[in-house]
């Protein structure tokens, strides 16, 4: 988390490196993944790309109660 919040991109890269490992196991349920197609393509948007005015935009629409 530190990493993340400090920017360090070499630094998590460095993390990954020497400390992420991926199992045959968990390999082996991966690579099945492949095949599957995607229906829907997520569009992630930052905390700065929303302003006062978009934030607005995007909040949920809530009903009334009866």
């Amino acid at each position: 988390m530190t990493l993340e919040a400090q920017g360090d991109y070499a630094g998590a890269k460095r993390l990954q490196d020497e400390m992420g490992v991926v199992r045959p196991a968990l390999q082996k349920s991966l690579d099945r993944l492949q095949g599957i197609p995607t229906d829907i393509e997520p569009v992630f948007v930052t905390a700065a790309e929303l302003g006062p005015e978009k934030a607005q935009a995007v909040a949920p629409v809530r009903k009334k109660k009866r």
